[in-house]
């Protein structure tokens, strides 16, 4: 069963996604082109793209179990690697492991 979000929720999803990589972290990761949308799953996600690393584009989705399903992409939009149901305080992590940057100085 799929949930339906108004514009309203979703953007509080995504701000809450954002807000788990935060400002630093998104600079550091040189992301650019953000957009947020709900995949066919019904699950609200953020991406962007990002640059330094194999990966070039993240995609971060909030699932119905509270969770976060984190997808790396290539270039050409494939997945390279993902993580599902993680928790949120384990999301900057996935995105340091799968990428190799680091999303603070210290």
């Amino acid at each position: 069963m799929t949930t339906t979000y108004t514009k309203e929720h979703q953007i509080e999803i995504v701000s809450g996604i954002r807000d788990l990589i935060g400002r630093q972290g998104l600079f550091m990761l040189g992301a650019k082109n953000l957009g947020y949308g709900v995949n066919s799953e019904g699950n609200v996600y953020l991406s962007f793209r990002i640059s330094g690393s194999k990966v070039k584009f993240i995609r971060i989705a909030l699932n119905g179990l509270d969770l976060y399903n984190v997808e790396f992409l290539n270039m050409r939009g494939q997945v390279i690697s993902s993580e599902e149901n993680i928790y949120n305080d384990r999301v900057r992590k996935a995105i340091e492991e799968h990428t190799g940057l680091y999303l603070k100085l210290f």
